[in-house]
């Protein structure tokens, strides 16, 4: 019996000093978690971040400069483009010069004079490295766009300490704007080698413009209020760019079509009393002008027959892509049916009108041209002279008519 006590008081010993091994583990792992490396600034954002910079001693300061000239040595030179991760050594950096520096220009200054020349003098080092990266590289933004980030992330709006490091957090955002405009443009170009149906192409922007308003939301550099704006900052009117287009492709796809305000005017010569029609064909559309077409009542005026129509302006609806037909038909009587008897005088395919279709029609709006929203045909088949107006037709996004730009250029 004793032996057995003895071994209950054993087993208890044992579960009581395991209970408080793993308890100083589990302490030790806290701490430990939210401690900060050693040597490291803690990542902008953290509670203790700037309590972090507060507390540095002016040797640990002294310590981190001469860490920063070696990297500032050892960084890629002049134009030349180093990867994401080296521009993110420097933004660690930059985070707690600036943070310091900040701290420095009120009247409690705890450094002396040299170590805060020194800390001026590493802050444009780095502002000249970027801004050189910049200026060399800004026409490619590719590359430059992700280590412009990496340099500028997590950072608060630069313009008190540094002009030009403001005017590189705006300039960001500007080549975060080019690059979409690129990528979408590039799905376009390609969909028009191949020749895909506008719905396919639509859908391929759609889902590429969500992808890119997740990433623009996950942006970490700072967004200035945009000029002239009430409150509106660079990121948020990216974002209403986006969205705006991403509302364009979705209208498009539901309708499969898009609209416009059409009006005809024209004469022919001679004399007769024969109404003509114009009916309108494009993909997809069965509505009231391609089965009825626009009635056309001749009226005589000195020799000239002068084309009316019942109403001044019709709505109208195009089918998405090409080709848009404008039919001219005469009424030649009727049949021993009674049925109306119609002659085609001659087609018009208006989204060729000058051997050329416009930028938007791998989207299926041939019709659209240099971002107006209005066109004017005049066609003369066989002793007629007319004249077609598009106004109003369905706006466009800017975003969507740059990407199209880019897509008709040689290297989108």
């Amino acid at each position: 019996r004793s032996s057995q006590g003895q071994i209950q008081r054993t087993g208890r010993t044992a579960l009581i000093s395991g209970l408080g091994v793993l308890l100083l583990c589990f302490v030790f792992f806290i701490w430990f978690a939210q401690s900060p490396p050693r040597g490291l600034t803690p990542r902008s954002g953290e509670s203790d971040s700037r309590l972090f910079v507060t507390n540095m001693s002016e040797a640990e300061i002294v310590k981190k400069l001469d860490e920063l000239d070696g990297l500032l040595k050892a960084h890629p030179r002049e134009g030349n483009l180093p990867t994401v991760e080296e521009a993110r050594r420097l933004n660690r950096h930059l985070q707690w010069l600036v943070q310091r520096l900040d701290l420095e220009s009120g009247e409690d200054k705890g450094l002396s004079d040299k170590t805060r020349q020194r800390m001026n003098a590493a802050l444009n080092s780095i502002t000249d490295l970027i801004s050189k990266k910049y200026s060399a590289n800004r026409e490619i933004p590719g590359n430059l766009t992700a280590v412009l980030a990496a340099y500028l992330e997590d950072l608060p709006d630069l313009e008190p300490r540094s002009k030009a490091l403001s005017d590189l957090q705006a300039n960001y955002w500007g080549l975060r704007r080019i690059l979409i405009e690129q990528d979408i443009g590039s799905i376009i170009k390609r969909r028009r080698a191949v020749q895909s149906p506008p719905t396919d192409t639509l859908s391929e922007i759609l889902e590429k413009l969500r992808n890119l308003e997740a990433d623009v939301k996950r942006d970490k550099v700072f967004a200035k209020k945009v000029a002239g704006s009430s409150g509106t900052n660079l990121r948020q009117h990216l974002l209403n760019d986006i969205q705006t287009a991403v509302t364009f492709c979705e209208d498009r796809l539901k309708s499969k079509c898009y609209t416009a305000k059409l009006k005809i005017t024209g004469h022919f010569k001679g004399v007769d009393e024969c109404w003509r029609t114009l009916l309108i064909q494009s993909p997809g559309r069965n509505d009231v002008f391609s089965t009825d077409g626009i009635s056309l009542k001749p009226l005589q005026d000195n020799g000239i027959t002068v084309l009316t129509t019942k109403s001044s302006i019709y709505d109208v609806a195009f089918g998405l892509g090409v080709p848009v037909i404008m039919t001219l038909m005469v009424h030649q009587g009727q049949d021993q049916d009674g049925k109306d008897l119609w002659t085609k005088v001659s087609d018009f395919d208006i989204s060729k009108h000058d051997g050329k279709i416009g930028p938007l029609e791998p989207m299926g709006l041939p019709l659209h041209r240099d971002k107006q929203y209005s066109r004017t045909f005049h066609w003369q088949p066989q002793g007629y002279e007319l004249t077609i107006t598009l106004t109003e037709m369905s706006p466009v996004p800017d975003l969507l008519w740059q990407a199209a730009e880019y897509a008709r250029e040689k290297k989108p």
